[in-house]
Order: C-alpha cells, then sequence, then structure tokens
C-alpha cells in the first residue's frame, strides 16, 4: 500500500552553471543542476540541488545556461551515507516540472527585473 504523504516543493532562482547531463543505469535521461535562490535582503543566497529525469531532462541539457531563472517543482528527496569522515544527509529536490522564465533573447542570463 502507498503513502497518502508526499513532499511538494517549489523554488524559483537562477542557475549557478550549466546542467550536468547523464543517464541512469537503465537509460533514462538525467540533468542535475543547481538553483539559487537571493534572500530578500540580496545580500544572502541559498542554493538548491535539482534532478529531472526524461523529457523535462532532455530540455534542461539542451536549453539551460547558467544564470537562466527558473521555477522547478517536483517533491524532495532525503539521501544518506557514512563514510571515512562520518555520517551525512542531504535532500535535494526531484524535478517534476521546470519552467524556463528567462525572456527568449537574453543572452547574458539574468533575470528581468
Amino acid at each position: 500500500m502507498s503513502s497518502p504523504y508526499y513532499s511538494y516543493v517549489a523554488v524559483l532562482g537562477n542557475l549557478t552553471k550549466v546542467p550536468e547531463a547523464g543517464e541512469t543505469k537503465n537509460g533514462t535521461i538525467t540533468s542535475k543542476f543547481t538553483v539559487a535562490v537571493n534572500k530578500p535582503s540580496k545580500e544572502k543566497a541559498d542554493f538548491y540541488d535539482v534532478t529531472a529525469f526524461g523529457k523535462t531532462a532532455e530540455n534542461c541539457n539542451e536549453y539551460l545556461s547558467k544564470g537562466k531563472l527558473v521555477l522547478v517543482t517536483g517533491e524532495l528527496d532525503y539521501g544518506s551515507w557514512e563514510d571515512d569522515k562520518g555520517f551525512h544527509s542531504k535532500v535535494a529536490i526531484v524535478g517534476h516540472n521546470v519552467q524556463f522564465l528567462t525572456p527568449k533573447g537574453d543572452t547574458d542570463g539574468e533575470s528581468p527585473e
């Protein structure tokens, strides 16, 4: 029986670098990127790691670049591991939908004011 609970997240920000294209073991295309979300004071930003799959990933890999404004919606993904430095955990976003918000023709990647 599946759980009735679901984590949903929406993040609006700019890519910190070009997406990293990849592939899962079963051949599904992936796109990994980080979104920077500026705080209202603009002196600090939060950074969110995002992974998209399939057609969404293909589009991200083809059309996104550093600085582009995106709205990512999806679910939170908690991971943990242990190595010689101790126990680690990380919360990332599985991006189900990525909307490209930088205006067409905007080559510098800056978001509109």
